[in-house]
């Protein structure tokens, strides 16, 4: 079991980009860390990594669409752990492409790797929360959250769905001591992946992943006389806002 005092965080949607920071910070803070997404190679090796510098983390493997998987997920958590008092909804992908090219297969699953997963993981951590008196429930939005995109609206209209359920969410929990908050991810995420893709990686500016993890302790540590329920990070550059 966890020690005494010491949170348990889980992040749904672990990558090497934003996941994986939001882990260390998690980690430096004191928190024990839960790590879940698809990919057993990535959780194991931050797992690792965060082992080393002395934190408790633990990998979970784990399909975030299936309403089983989740649960056995959240149990393994549970017993190895403790009871969630942080949770990140980071999950975010889907299928592009026009109204045209996409299939019926194509818009649900994009739904169910945004919508759905973010429900079922709040499904297991409420409980806790409230029995605990309070908690952190973030999700990782994006400018599709609040503006539909050519080629996208697949995605598109999954993130509103996320920001829609996160609204709902801090309706009925706030009272009850779990900070909600949406976070609005409007840029590109500085990390290895995009840097390969970009031909002049200078030339736009992007996102530090880890100022965006500093961003979300912040949320997390908020005082309840002032919650935030939803910001918009952006990178700094001068024709940004153009």
């Amino acid at each position: 079991m966890s020690a005494p005092n010491r949170e348990v965080a889980v992040i749904a949607g672990v990558g090497r980009g934003l996941g994986a920071s939001l882990a260390r910070k998690l980690a430096r803070e004191g928190c024990a860390v839960a790590l879940l997404a698809r990919s057993a190679d990535v959780l194991n090796v931050l797992a690792e990594e965060l082992h080393r510098a002395g934190a408790r983390a633990l990998p979970c493997p784990t399909d975030l669409t299936d309403v089983d998987a989740v649960a056995k997920a959240f149990a393994k958590v549970r017993s190895e752990l403790g009871p969630v008092s942080i949770l990140i909804n980071h999950v975010g992908s889907g299928v592009w492409g026009g109204f045209n090219e996409l299939t019926a297969e194509d818009f649900k699953a994009t739904w169910d790797r945004c919508a759905l997963a973010a429900f079922l993981c709040c499904k297991q951590v409420v409980p806790d929360m409230l029995a605990q008196g309070g908690g952190s429930i973030l999700f990782t939005g994006a400018t599709s959250s609040i503006r539909g995109r050519k080629g996208a609206p697949a995605f598109s209209s999954a993130k509103f769905a996320v920001r829609g359920l996160a609204d709902s969410l801090a309706r009925e929990f706030w009272p009850q001591g779990i900070h909600v908050a949406h976070i609005i991810v409007d840029g590109v995420i500085d990390t290895e992946a995009v840097r390969a893709q970009t031909s002049d990686p200078a030339g736009e500016p992007m996102l530090s992943p880890e100022d965006m993890a500093e961003t979300y302790w912040a949320l997390i540590r908020q005082k309840p006389g002032a919650w935030t329920f939803e910001l918009e990070l952006r990178p700094k550059g001068e024709d940004f806002f153009v």
